[in-house]
């Protein structure tokens, strides 16, 4: 999942993160575009998939640590 999960108007795509089975998920960048938020605007970079990271966190009930992990 990339910057989009992120979006405020996303909720269908946050209810399919849900869904996948944990082994299959990966947050990427679609850098220089699609930067997730709170950082729309700017050119997109690698570094800020920590905040899909996040929300792909909350989508899945678990901690960020745990998101880490997978």
């Amino acid at each position: 999942y990339g910057g989009p999960l992120t979006f405020k108007k996303s909720e269908d795509v946050r209810a399919s993160a849900s869904l996948v089975p944990r082994d299959r998920l990966l947050t990427e960048t679609d850098s220089p575009f699609m930067a997730p938020e709170p950082c729309r605007g700017p050119n997109n970079e690698p570094a800020l998939t920590v905040f899909t990271a996040e929300v792909l966190a909350d989508c899945l009930g678990i901690t960020n640590r745990e998101c880490a992990e997978i």
